[in-house]
């Protein structure tokens, strides 16, 4: 029996916001401030991106609200979110 996709990587989709101050954990942002909380984003992006990125049993997709120039280089696909539902 053939299976659709044999051989073919999955794909993991990882949704994220453009890691752009005041735009995210800003509910966090309220106590530690938007600087801290942008950081935080950051820093949480890089080390999903890192853990996924390179495991051999799947391919990666980054499904972003924003801008993609804000992100780093970090040649992935990148499917930029539309606005509504």
């Amino acid at each position: 029996m053939s299976v659709a996709g044999e051989g073919a990587l999955a794909t993991v989709a990882l949704f994220t916001r453009a890691p752009v101050r005041g735009r995210v954990k800003t509910r966090l942002a309220a106590v530690i401030g938007e600087d801290a909380a942008l950081a935080l984003h950051r820093a949480l992006l890089e080390r999903a991106v890192s853990a996924l990125r390179d495991a051999p049993d799947f391919d990666l997709v980054l499904h972003l609200d924003g801008n993609a120039a804000t992100l780093p280089p970090w040649r992935l696909p990148v499917t930029v979110q539309s606005d509504g539902d």
